[in-house]
Formats: structure tokens, sequence, C-alpha cells
């Protein structure tokens, strides 16, 4: 099994597709900073002193000032499951699935399959947070946020809102481990796709259109706490709570786990 892991592996992470979602992370990244020092040069021509602006409160993460925060978290999906998502759908047509359930056991095949699919996920949607920050932090200082200043729309009656105000970049690391969980999630449910619809392109951006269907209409009935893309928004625009965040990544898990591994090890995998 150890083996066929790291072979996974080794061909989601020199895939086009993850390859393609680096440069996408990377454009978001570097497209907001570019814009964000261009806002403070405006702001100093303005005479608005800009020393205020922290770093945790200004990267990509947390700012809602530019549209690159909101572009970010409606491309989240798809930079998730660009990378391995579709893999069982174009091994099974080239082939390759079929070779593989010679030398290696079902199980074996989707449970790996489902893993570093998850993996693959949570990677990419990772990284342009990482990039952005560490872009904009060799320009602004870490410093303690405060609340009166409404540099920020966290609440420190939020989820990890005390956190925020007293350690900021511990905040942001925490707050990374759920957009983590979710990036994983994400990649899963468009893997679970490619079972049904035989086509990378709609695997790939259907599952982003759900979500972003799904946050629209939370915000109109007002019940954003079950809201996957609001439960990764690290800027907390909208009310959070844990269990919201508990019960989906656990119930999501546990539901593509079962129908890609454990229902689909059932299945005859020759002829797929």
């Amino acid at each position: 099994m150890k083996e066929l892991f790291v072979l996974e592996i080794r061909r989601c992470f020199r895939s086009k597709g993850f390859k393609t979602a680096l440069v996408m992370g990377i454009g978001i990244a570097a497209a907001h900073a570019i814009q964000f020092f261009l806002y403070i040069n405006g702001l100093k021509k303005a005479g608005v002193d800009p020393s205020y602006l922290l770093l945790t409160e200004s990267y990509l993460g947390e700012d809602y000032v530019l549209v690159w925060h909101a572009i970010y978290y409606w491309l989240l999906p798809v930079l998730a499951a660009l990378p391995f998502s579709t893999s069982h759908f174009t091994d099974a047509h080239s082939g390759y699935l079929n070779q593989l359930a010679v030398r290696k056991k079902k199980g074996q095949i989707y449970a790996v399959r489902y893993l570093v699919t998850y993996l693959s996920g949570s990677v990419t949607v990772l990284l342009p947070l990482m990039i952005n920050l560490f872009i904009m932090a060799a320009f602004f200082p870490v410093g303690t946020p405060q609340s009166f200043q409404l540099t920020s729309v966290i609440s420190q009656t939020g989820i990890m809102g005390d956190l925020h105000y007293s350690n900021p970049l511990v905040y942001t690391f925490a707050f990374w481990l759920i957009t983590v969980l979710f990036g994983g999630l994400f990649a899963c449910t468009s893997l679970v796709l490619s079972l049904f619809i035989k086509n990378t392109f709609y695997i790939t951006i259907i599952p982003a259109f759900i979500l972003l269907f799904w946050d629209l209409l939370a915000q109109q009935i007002h019940c954003t706490k079950w809201s996957p893309l609001c439960m990764i928004n690290e800027a907390q625009d909208y009310a959070l709570a844990w269990e919201p965040i508990i019960v989906t990544v656990s119930a999501g898990i546990i539901i593509t786990y079962f129908i890609f591994v454990v229902y689909k090890s059932k299945k005859d995998i020759l002829g797929e």
C-alpha cells in the first residue's frame, strides 16, 4: 500500500491539473499583493497614513477591501479539484485502472486514491494563502489588531475571535486548518462525482457552482453558519459557529469515503 501511495502522490503532483492549480493560486496571491500595494500608494497620495494596516488583516485570507479575497474563495473548490479529482474518470477511460487492478487490491486502490485526492485538495487551497502571507510579510508588521480601529469585521464573539485580537498569527494558522480540511473535502466531493459524471470539465466546476449557489441561498435565508464557503472565510464576513463546521466536515468525509471507497470497492473495477 505504501508503494501505491508513493506512486499516486507522484502522479498527482506531476499532473497538469496540479500545475494549473499552482499557477492559478500563485496568480491570485500575486495579483492581490500588487493591487494592495497600489491601494497603499493611493492612500499615501490622498494624505492618509497607512501605518495602521497590519499583516494578518491585510493579506489575502482576511482582506475584505479588494476583490481578490472573494475571487479566491469562489475559486477554492476548483483549485481543490484540479490536481486529482478527475483521476478516476481518466484512468478508467484510458485503461490504466484495469491494469492497476490486476496488481493491487480494489480496497487499497480506492482508499489510496481517496487519500491522495484529499491531500492534493488541501495543499492547493493552502498554497495561495501561504504565498500571499509571505509576500505581504515583507512590507507589513504583524502587530496586534484593535477592534476599535475597524480594520477587521471579525467579532470577538466569533470563532477564535479573542485569539484574533491577542495572537493574530496563531489565529491565521488555526483557520488554515479549517481551510485545509474543507479543501480536501471539496476535492473528494468532485472525486465522488467522477463516478457519475463522464466529463472532466464538469467534474471540476460543478461542485464550485453548487457551493456558490448554496452560499447565496444561505445568505438570503440568514443561515450562513451552514454555508461551507462561509465556514472557510477567515475574515468571518458572516456569523459562524463550531457545530456546523464539525458536522459538515465529519459528515462530508464519512459520506464521500463510504461512496468512493466502501461502496465502490464492492463493484467490479474491470471494464469501467
